[in-house]
């Protein structure tokens, strides 16, 4: 965190030669992916003892949205394997994340529904069939602290789009214990999948003949 400023860059004769290249345009859109969860990690309020609205809805939003991302990024993968099947890096890295028994039961029953019906899509009826199955002491649709919208919060939603993540209503123990190694799980993959392609876009930026420059106060 206290190291010298850096950025890794080519001159113009490098990016007219590689801009047209597929490789280099699925890097670029691995690059995006890993920007996206990098932004949905900083939102996570790891505090536990911050309990206010807004610390609650970061801690789950980060949580559904980098599920939702993740699930399009090992899409991003899968079509990464026509152009980077070769490429030891590649087959080493995110490649095995594909065949992983783990990452796989994540991206069909977790992922792959809170992607479609809570977060990038918002389905009302994938809502209702949680809804009508699900039972509540009391039912807290919306708080807030004062008379300032941004405040305010609706947690039910959420909840909801919590449930359906896990393909049901529920609010036992055994409920709770599966979302936590859930989340665990996905935290975990989330990991790999960043570390991966950090892996795999150095060394595309250097064969590419991109060059790592000091920056800012501390270059010289």
């Amino acid at each position: 965190m206290n190291g010298p400023d850096w950025h890794i860059q080519c001159d113009a004769a490098v990016f007219e030669r590689i801009k047209g290249e597929p490789n280099f345009q699925q890097i670029l859109a691995l690059s995006r992916a890993v920007n996206s969860l990098q932004f949905v990690i900083d939102a996570f309020v790891p505090d536990a003892q911050e309990v206010s609205s807004k610390a609650w809805r970061g801690r789950i939003n980060s949580f559904l949205f980098g599920s939702a991302i993740l699930y399009e990024g090992l899409l991003l993968v899968e079509k990464m394997n026509q152009q980077f099947g070769d490429n030891e890096i590649f087959r080493k890295g995110l490649y095995t994340l594909l065949k992983d028994p783990a990452a796989r039961a994540l991206r069909k029953s977790h992922m792959g529904p809170v992607r479609n019906f809570a977060v990038f899509h918002y389905d009302s009826e994938e809502f209702g069939k949680i809804v009508r199955s699900a039972g509540v002491h009391e039912c807290a649709f919306m708080v807030g602290r004062g008379a300032s919208g941004r405040e305010s919060y609706f947690p039910l939603a959420d909840e909801i789009a919590t449930e359906l993540l896990m393909g049901r209503a529920g609010s036992d123990e055994d409920f709770y214990e599966h979302l936590a190694a859930v989340i665990g799980s996905t935290k975990q993959l989330t990991i790999r999948f960043i570390e991966f392609s950090h892996t795999l876009i150095l060394k595309c930026l250097k064969d590419w003949r991109f060059i790592p420059t000091l920056s800012g106060p501390n270059a010289k």
